[in-house]
């Protein structure tokens, strides 16, 4: 890899440390970096477009000597950007807040108009039907299990007590799959973003602004970087409406977009780990709280 550096990069390499078995930090006679190994083959072109946008949300990807961001040798091909060190900013609504509105601003400015099939629309109705299918057979099975047993833990009364407030949800999925079909019975195509998808608080660096770890970034619709920053970064300890609120001020969704984002997020995150009774009862407690949030979610976006 020293070589590799030298002869794409001309950096004298005098450490490298692993980070993980992707990523390195590089100590240089030039300066400090940061290494990725990436595998998408439309990365270079993603961030030719971040760079022609005038998009400067994500830590700077240094180009090799030939002109490129991403470099190829020997089978793999990593990013070389400048590195960043972690401010110790823990405040996850913080976080959310700024990493809302840097995500908000790149839809807005990098958003095309796609033109699709109907293969696409009953290809993606097909995918949320047979989520609702998986989770409502979970359900009552678990319930079915439940019912057998003629002495029930304290988790599964709790689960007893709110089957109907979970099947509830499913039914607002399924209504919300119905109106979404109905809003694409003439659609010809859909919107198109740049697409973050990988979303992580450790990737959100608040004193400097910036947002790193850019290798998963597609194009994409743009609930699908919602749907990934909700499932991955919903906490308790704040309000995730109220910052949602924020990216659809910036960009406001379509009828179709919010009918789809519904039927995705009211689905219930439902796959108990079978541990103590009083970890259950915390996981159900989460499942419940986060489809609260939902519902906040879901006045906001359709008032």
């Amino acid at each position: 890899m020293n070589e590799v550096l030298k002869d794409y990069y001309n950096i004298d390499v005098i450490t490298i440390i692993s980070v993980s078995s992707s990523s390195y930090k590089i100590k240089a006679k030039q300066g400090s970096y940061f290494l990725k190994y990436v595998t998408s083959s439309s990365l270079e072109n993603i961030i030719n477009k971040l760079a022609m946008l005038h998009i400067d949300t994500f830590n700077y990807i240094i180009k090799n000597n030939w002109g490129y961001y991403v470099t190829s040798n020997d089978d793999i091909s990593f990013i070389l950007s400048n590195s960043i060190e972690e401010d110790n900013v823990d405040a996850k609504e913080i976080k959310m807040k700024m990493f809302i509105n840097k995500i908000a601003n790149l839809h807005s400015k990098s958003f095309f108009t796609l033109d699709v099939s109907k293969d696409f629309f009953i290809e993606t109705f097909e995918f949320i039907e047979n989520k609702l299918i998986d989770v409502s057979s979970y359900l009552e099975q678990l319930m079915e299990m439940i019912e057998k047993e003629d002495y029930k833990s304290p988790f599964e009364w709790m689960f007893v007590l709110n089957y109907g407030y979970l099947k509830s949800c499913m039914d607002k999925s399924y209504d919300y799959l119905q109106k979404f079909k109905t809003s694409c019975e003439n659609k010809t195509s859909i919107r198109m973003v740049l697409a973050y998808l990988n979303f992580d608080y450790s990737h959100i660096l608040v004193k400097k602004e910036k947002i790193i770890s850019i290798e998963n970034m597609v194009n994409a619709p743009p609930i699908y970087d919602i749907v990934d920053m909700i499932d991955k970064g919903y906490s308790n300890n704040f309000d995730l409406s109220s910052v949602l609120e924020q990216y659809h001020k910036v960009f406001p969704l379509q009828e179709y977009e919010k009918m789809w984002l519904l039927a995705l997020l009211f689905i219930p995150k439902v796959n108990f780990n079978y541990y103590s009774d009083i970890d259950l009862i915390k996981q159900l407690i989460d499942i419940l709280e986060y489809n609260k949030c939902i519902e906040k979610i879901e006045s906001i976006i359709t008032k």
